[in-house]
């Protein structure tokens, strides 16, 4: 028995040995090129065209969503009327209204601020302006003042103090002349005296006008003296004073005129901010007041926005009291859609914006749509199954319109990143991958053996071969099989 089943074994063998080599004779004397030509299992190689896609499951979305928001800057908007969830809104159409009645309050009160701080700013202007004129007039009157103290001491060193001077020399020398008469007729009354023409009482009287003479000569040198020493340097620094004085008081009073200047200006500007500011809140508060008719940015599908409430979320409703900058609507634009893909953190370096795409969608398994890569993401997630694995999100745009698809629709979409013409290329099951390197097994001599190649771009179906064939080898497809 035993020798029986090694016989059957060894027909056998022979048996696929001979279906084998005629399958290579087959091959080897087929005339084709093309891979069509070949018995399964074995592939010729040829220069080909590769197309290298990234291939990504995803769904319909709108191309933008107009969030809907309170424009009303307080926390006081109050919901008391909204259009209904679901319905197809115009842009520019109401779809909600708040409670009008605090804004108009605020807006009121405002505005009576605002009137206040006009009329108290006006007030201050002219006061500012009468402040301005009287410290001019002061100003001009200080200006006088100093013009005229100038001339006075002008007056002092040029005029009054050198004629005073002048009088007094004048003075001094009509004294001397009188007393050197005096003298020689005191001399000629001596001479007539000793002859006996004249009285002693007569030549005594003479000699008593020349002692009044020579006194008044003194006294004449004294005063010349002492306004030399005393007087004149007294009107030459009276003459300073003067006009010191009038210095000291025209700074004073520009001084004082800047002060009083200075602090009308600073409440000027106090009532021009405090208007400023009332002018702002009544700008807000008209625009809180606008704000309480809410108008779609856009057209398209309505849905309300969601609040969080113990034990879960609910639908915004009427009587709702809406927080500052808070989204209580959205406005998907259908009229422009796109395909969101999540790209493998391997593939995601291959893709960028403008890349030509097409679009599969499973509503309509038989028609293709074209698209152009819109946006990736630069902030990749983790898968939810696994952390470490991480997705990016791509936006791929429909290149045309169509009214039959509708968001939420799922989609497969394939994005070609790059396109080598005719490259040396492999199909992915003719590769062997392992530690000693990428290898195919190319037919050789009617039996296959191990090939080592160089492989360039990779795609899911074929690889691009940079080194180890030629065209027209036949590489077996399975390998492993």
């Amino acid at each position: 028995m035993s020798a029986l089943a090694t016989s059957r074994a060894a027909l056998y063998g022979l048996a696929v040995l001979c279906l084998f080599l005629v399958l290579v004779g087959l091959l080897l004397r087929s005339p084709g090129n093309g891979e069509g030509d070949m018995v399964p299992g074995f592939f010729r190689v040829a220069p080909r065209d590769l197309v290298l896609t990234v291939m990504e499951r995803g769904s319909v979305r709108p191309a933008r969503v107009a969030a809907v928001r309170s424009g009303i800057s307080s926390n006081l908007a109050k919901i008391v009327w909204l259009q209904d969830e679901g319905r197809e809104t115009r842009a520019g159409e109401a779809i909600a209204r708040f409670d009008a009645k605090p804004f108009q309050d605020q807006l009121q009160k405002d505005e009576q601020l605002l009137a206040d701080a006009r009329t108290n700013m006006a007030a201050a202007e002219k006061s500012l302006q009468l402040q301005k004129e009287d410290e001019e007039r002061k100003h001009e009157d200080v200006q006088r003042k100093l013009v005229i103290a100038r001339i006075k001491a002008d007056d002092l060193r040029h005029g009054t103090g050198p004629l005073k001077r002048q009088q007094l020399d004048k003075k001094r020398q009509q004294a001397e002349r009188t007393l050197a008469v005096a003298v020689h007729e005191l001399e000629d009354f001596e001479v007539l005296l000793s002859k006996g023409h004249i009285s002693r009482r007569e030549r005594d009287k003479t000699a008593d006008a020349k002692k009044a003479a020579d006194e008044a000569v003194q006294l004449a040198r004294a005063e010349l003296d002492n306004f030399d020493r005393y007087e004149w340097p007294r009107l030459l620094r009276e003459a300073e004073v003067i006009v010191q004085e009038a210095e000291n008081e025209q700074e004073r009073i520009q001084r004082t005129a800047a002060l009083e200047l200075a602090k009308r200006m600073a409440l000027v500007e106090k009532f021009r901010r405090e208007s400023e500011d009332a002018e702002r809140k009544v700008t807000a508060a008209r625009k809180d007041l606008a704000s309480c008719e809410v108008l779609a940015p856009i057209g398209g599908l309505l849905l309300h926005g969601e609040l969080p409430q113990p034990g879960g979320r609910r639908r915004i409703q009427i009587g709702d009291t809406v927080w500052v900058g808070q989204t209580f609507m959205e406005i998907p634009d259908t009229s422009d859609l796109v395909a969101e893909i999540q790209v493998r953190e391997i593939d995601v370096a291959k893709i960028s914006r403008n890349m030509p795409a097409q679009i599969v969608l499973d509503a309509f398994p038989g028609r293709v749509f074209t698209g152009e890569v819109e946006s990736v993401n630069a902030l990749g997630r983790g898968e939810e199954d696994n952390k470490n694995v991480r997705s990016f999100l791509a936006r791929v745009r429909f290149q045309q319109a169509a009214p039959e698809i509708h968001v939420g629709m799922s989609a497969t979409v394939t994005i070609t990143w790059r396109e080598l013409p005719g490259v040396l290329a492999v199909p992915q099951t003719a590769v062997l991958r392992g530690g000693e390197g990428a290898a195919v097994m190319l037919l050789r001599g009617g039996a296959p053996r191990r090939q080592a190649v160089s492989l360039g771009e990779c795609g899911p179906d074929w690889v691009q071969i940079l080194d180890g064939l030629r065209p027209g080898d036949v590489v077996q497809t399975r390998p492993g099989i």
